[in-house]
C-alpha cells in the first residue's frame, strides 16, 4: 500500500494548491505594496511642496546620523547656519 506522502497524485495536487496559494499571496503583496507606494508618493509630494524646509530636514537628518551624539535639533541648527552662511 502506498501512503499519501508517497502518492505522486497527492504530491502533484499539493504542489498545485501551494502554487495557487503563492499566487494569491503574491497578488496580495503587490496590492499592499502599490498602496504603500501611493502613500509614499503623496507624502513625498507634500514634503516637496514645502520647499526649503524639506531639504533642511533631509540634511539635518543626514548630519544627525553622521555625527553621533548630536540631536536632530542641533543638526538642524547647524544646517540652518550653514545654508545661511555657506562660506563659514
Amino acid at each position: 500500500m502506498i501512503s499519501s506522502h508517497q502518492n505522486p497524485e497527492a504530491i502533484a495536487g499539493g504542489a498545485r494548491m501551494l502554487r495557487r496559494l503563492q499566487e494569491t499571496a503574491q497578488a496580495s503583496a503587490r496590492a499592499k505594496g502599490a498602496k504603500r507606494f501611493e502613500g509614499f508618493m503623496r507624502t513625498l509630494g507634500r514634503q516637496l511642496a514645502t520647499g526649503d524646509r524639506f531639504l533642511k530636514k533631509i540634511v539635518a537628518g543626514y548630519i544627525a546620523e553622521r555625527l553621533s551624539g548630536i540631536s536632530t535639533e542641533e543638526a538642524a541648527a547647524a544646517t540652518d547656519s550653514s545654508l545661511e552662511n555657506p562660506s563659514g
